[in-house]
């Protein structure tokens, strides 16, 4: 027991340990850092009180509940994405991945959990980065196309599309010669080599 705690507190990932009823049995050194409750301070309580946002409490205390009964879940043995919340209110998104066993005529569930909150956050900043390039090659009022080294598609405006009788989303990643005819492909193979 000692060499299991060791190797948790040591873990990178927050990791949490509950019974059938969704008390915590188990909380490591990255869960306090992580939620900022101690172990002390988080054993014996029920998650659902500690780090479920009170919007989806509901739903987690039904999903504690079917677990209870079956062992089951939509997150058992799932890699999954959700939102928590810290001591201070802070909500944090996570990855868990939940593994359950069954321990006497219950189960028990064992979760590590990852802050992705910063991976997150970087994939919505793209998201707004390409939003704000698109909207300003589609103000452009010419077809406005870009290709990497080997003619692969990675932007196109949308009169580019239109003019090519393209979607988006077969576009990007299509060679030029798949987009454009063959004349066309040849007008233009010069410039691109």
């Amino acid at each position: 027991q000692a060499r299991c705690s060791t190797i948790l507190d040591n873990s990178n990932d927050a990791f949490i340990g509950l019974d059938g009823d969704g008390m915590v049995t188990d909380w490591n050194l990255q869960a306090e850092r992580l939620f900022g409750y101690t172990a002390c301070a988080a054993m014996g309580q029920r998650l659902s009180e500690l780090i479920i946002p009170p919007e989806t409490r509901a739903a987690h205390d039904a999903g504690m509940e079917r677990f209870r009964h079956t062992g089951q879940g939509r997150v058992i043995n799932q890699r999954v994405e959700v939102v928590a919340q810290h001591r201070d209110g802070r909500r944090l998104d996570v990855e868990l991945s939940v593994a359950a066993m069954a321990m006497g005529d219950g189960h028990a569930a064992h979760a590590f959990v990852r802050d992705i909150s910063q991976r997150k956050a970087a994939a919505r900043e793209l998201a707004a980065s390409e939003q704000r390039m698109r909207d300003v090659t589609n103000a452009i009022p010419a077809m406005v196309c870009g290709c990497e080294a080997d003619e692969r598609g990675v932007v196109a405006n949308d009169l580019a599309l239109k003019g090519h009788d393209l979607e988006r989303g077969n576009a990007i990643g299509m060679s030029m010669r798949e987009g454009l005819c063959e004349a066309s492909y040849a007008l233009h193979e010069t410039h691109v080599q």
